[in-house]
């Protein structure tokens, strides 16, 4: 039992594992008239009026954010809906729509799907949304979650570019990622929860 909790709490072991998930950075070389930013940030049961409440996973729309005063995208597809069934009032969605409009983002230049609630059904309901329009489409989302997200929407005949975000694993080593730490659990919790996921996902057919 000691000797789990000490492999389990080492952070270099879990960050290898996270390794083999993370896909690798991107250098975009051309624009795109739409960057699809998968839900999956917002903290839901939290509701401060005019404050966002966003998880690590904030990076996915900050960066596309960046992206659209750039120029690099043209609109932004927000898809996601009631990620949490405990707090059906509440539509991450709508949330991340409404905070890009703080942000400055246009009106027109946002786009919503606001029914999914997993990421087969992120791809499967933006492909509904945009029907048989082309374009050309780059898909934001955390690193670690981009194999699994990608192949979901490749599945549904999109041609899409990937642009991987939320990076856990550091680019370099240092003597503090051999203490045992609280987040090493975590890191093992997100590579479990992929791993499943692309295994269910296969088994199923959704990828």
């Amino acid at each position: 039992m000691v000797w789990l909790i000490i492999v389990f709490s080492n952070p270099w072991l879990s960050h290898r594992a996270l390794k083999l998930l993370e896909e690798k950075p991107v250098r975009l070389t051309k624009s795109y008239s739409v960057g699809i930013v998968l839900s999956g940030m917002v903290e839901t049961g939290i509701k401060i009026p005019r404050q966002a409440h966003l998880s690590q996973s904030a990076d996915r729309i900050i960066e596309a954010v960046k992206l659209y005063n750039q120029g690099t995208i043209q609109k932004i597809l927000i898809t996601g809906g009631k990620a949490d069934i405990s707090f059906p009032d509440e539509n991450e969605g709508a949330d991340l729509v409404n905070l890009l409009t703080s942000l400055g983002v246009s009106d027109t230049a946002i786009l919503l799907e606001n029914k999914a609630r997993n990421t087969f059904e992120n791809a499967k309901f933006t492909r509904d949304l945009l029907g048989d329009q082309s374009g050309d489409y780059l898909l934001i989302t955390s690193a670690f979650h981009m194999k699994r997200a990608s192949a979901c929407f490749r599945k549904q005949n999109f041609d899409i570019d990937m642009y991987p975000v939320d990076f856990q694993v550091p680019t370099e080593a240092s003597w503090s990622q051999l203490i045992p730490k609280s987040s090493a659990f975590e890191n093992w919790n997100t590579v479990t929860k992929e791993m499943v996921g692309l295994i269910a996902y296969k088994i199923v057919g959704y990828i």
